[in-house]
């Protein structure tokens, strides 16, 4: 620890932690004697994985340092990939070496000093070694002996999936059938109520193959299967027979105010949990596991541009598959416009494939850049050279589109998230809402009823009863339920009428206008926003330390959402500061939102706000709390 930096007052701590610690046994219920352990903290303790870490790290230094010096040789990925010689998880430690008698004796001598420096041991009874098919099998036994450690064929399983795949993708994901039919079998159908029948299958069946389907695409006929067991489950069976299944398995997918009940569909969770890794691919490049993709199945291209090959392996054939999804459901959002292609990258999600079409017979340049367009001095849109080129639709599309911070990258959007990141919950949500768009007109019942009548079905005590406590749903109950509900909002009305308060106030404390102090000046802005018509206005006053009012403005706004229009009210409060030249604001605005992004993270809040309050972050030079 000392080595690491940690201070004396934090080491006698921890050391005090370590030496002081006692163990009571207790014996048919009765406590025995204390006594102090001989090796400090036991598992189980607190602080005992944090201490494991700090080890962990010292060992991953040692290996690191090995592999510098050149006494261990990793494995590099690709000509241009990392050099992979060590992983660490939670406490497994996976090694990666060039397959030699010289690799095989420093490791020995690695881990033999740092057990003796640590106090900690290697069970090499659960430790293993496995060699490539490449290496002959007498020189394996002589490198195993020299580990101390036993050669496996087939390392077996990590983490619940299979480290070993055979060509048959069903016959490797058999287990998780199996898994799951064990569960289903162990639960007697006949004592669940439909409630308790709901919580298993959500809470067990449907997690079961979440792991796996992160890597790998799973078969159709798999995910079939699967979706037949869930449904069989839920209408039960009488006398070895299924009962009739009053609704089709994907009405009972549609979310429960659509009519449905939620349960997941399993081949769409499969592709939205790979989309997932795709997202992570793409957002964090920096990743090592980004980094080994790269380098392995598209070292000279972009994700976007990556061909799949004759030959793919299971895992990169999905991740194109999670692709495919995002890049049909996210767009890119323009900042600087260094990354993004005119004429191929979607970048305008009002045109329908994205991005501009260039009319009749004209010749453009694959390449060209959005950054193309932007006038640098101005950070204004300068397109006025391709009218010639695109219809009236895009130049009003392009035209729209708000530019942020140029010196900032742009960014790939979700459309489903606030925020812009992609979810599996949207992501899913979003392909069971593309999926219901592109079935026949023959379209179930529930799917014909307003959404908030099923929530209010779902809140009703009669509905809650019937489920949960097998009561007969009775129509004059509802009905009275209804009735109550009716008469407990108004009643709720009129007592914050007769106490003069607001609905929805908590309490009379109005707060108040406060003099900035000097030499600040002081700028209200606020927005009205149509939603129908996505236009609005900002309105802006600044006033001094002694109240006087200073100037105000109104200024006409588009936006796409109330928080892009508070967004521009901002950046405008701004734009007025500089015109009057005033050095010292305080900017005031009634979005906590906007100011929270403003003071932390921009991309915590609206993603449709993000390139407005990167100008204003960049105006005001990020000085915003």
């Amino acid at each position: 620890m000392e080595r690491m930096g940690f201070c004396s007052s934090w080491r006698s701590l921890i050391n005090g932690c370590i030496s002081s610690v006692k163990f009571v046994v207790l014996l048919n219920g009765q406590a025995g004697k204390s006594f102090a352990p001989s090796r400090g903290l036991r598992q189980g303790d607190p602080l005992s994985p944090y201490l494991f870490i700090l080890m962990g790290e010292v060992l991953s230094k040692l290996i690191q340092g090995a592999v510098d010096q050149g006494r261990l040789e990793g494995v590099k990925m690709g000509g241009s990939g990392p050099v992979i010689s060590h992983l660490f998880f939670a406490d497994d430690t996976l090694l990666f070496l060039r397959a030699d008698m010289k690799n095989c004796r420093n490791l020995r001598h690695l881990l033999d000093n740092f057990c003796v420096a640590s106090g900690q041991k290697v069970n090499l009874e659960k430790s293993s070694v496995f060699f490539g098919a490449n290496v002959p099998k007498v020189n394996a036994n002589q490198m195993g002996n020299a580990l101390g450690m036993k050669v496996v064929i087939n390392p077996g399983t990590y983490l619940g999936v299979p480290t070993i795949w055979g060509r048959s993708k069903k016959g490797g994901l058999a287990y998780v059938k199996g898994r799951v039919m064990e569960k289903l079998q162990g639960w007697k159908q006949n004592t669940l109520s439909r409630a308790g029948k709901e919580v298993l299958i959500k809470a067990v069946i449907q997690a079961i193959p979440a792991y796996p389907m992160c890597i790998f695409k799973f078969p159709a006929a798999v995910c079939k299967e699967l979706d037949a067991l869930v449904t069989g489950f839920w209408w039960g069976c009488k006398e070895g027979a299924h009962k009739i299944h009053w609704v089709s398995k994907e009405v009972l997918g549609l979310p429960k105010d659509m009519g449905g009940l939620g349960f997941r569909n399993f081949q769409d969770f499969n592709d939205a949990l790979l989309a997932k890794q795709c997202w992570r691919l793409i957002t964090e490049p920096d990743s090592l596991w980004a980094k080994v993709i790269k380098a392995r199945y598209f070292p000279h291209s972009s994700i976007w541009d990556a061909k799949k090959g004759g030959r793919a392996s299971w895992a990169w054939s999905s991740l194109i598959c999670g692709r495919d999804l995002i890049r049909e459901g996210s767009h890119w959002q323009i900042l600087g416009g260094q990354e993004v292609r005119v004429w191929q990258d979607r970048w305008l999600p009002s045109l329908p494939l994205g991005h501009p079409v260039p009319v009749g017979q004209v010749t453009v340049t694959p390449s060209l850049r959005v950054s193309a367009l932007i006038c640098p001095e101005s950070g204004r849109w300068n397109i006025n050279f391709l009218q010639p080129f695109i219809s009236g639709e895009a130049m009003q599309a392009i035209e729209a589109t708000p530019l942020g911070d140029l010196s900032r990258k742009d960014r790939l959007i979700w459309d489903m998230s606030k925020n812009g990141s992609y979810s599996v919950k949207s992501g899913y949500r979003w392909m069971q809402g593309r999926s219901l768009a592109r079935r026949d007109l023959r379209r179930p019942s529930v799917r014909g009823v307003p959404k908030a009548f099923w929530k209010g079905i779902w809140k009703l005590e009669a509905r809650c009863d019937f489920i949960f406590k097998g009561v007969p749903i009775n129509p004059l109950k509802v009905l009275a339920d209804v009735s109550a509900a009716v008469s407990s909002f108004f009643g709720a009305m009129a007592k914050a009428g007769d106490s003069g308060m607001g609905v929805g106030r908590r309490n009379s404390q109005v707060t108040r206008w406060c003099a900035p102090a000097y030499p600040f000046v002081k700028i209200n802005v606020d927005a009205s926003w149509s939603k129908a018509s996505k236009m609005g206005f900002a309105g802006l006053i600044v006033r001094d330390m002694e109240n006087k009012f200073v100037a105000a403005a109104r200024h006409p706004i588009t936006a796409p959402s109330a928080a892009a229009a508070e967004a521009y009210a901002l950046l405008h409060g701004c734009r007025l500061g500089a015109e009057l030249g005033v050095r010292y604001v305080i900017l005031e605005s009634d979005s906590l939102d906007a100011i929270k992004c403003l003071s932390s993270s921009l991309s915590m809040g609206s993603w449709e706000a993000y390139p407005v309050l990167a100008r204003v972050k960049q105006l005001g030079g990020g000085g915003f709390h």
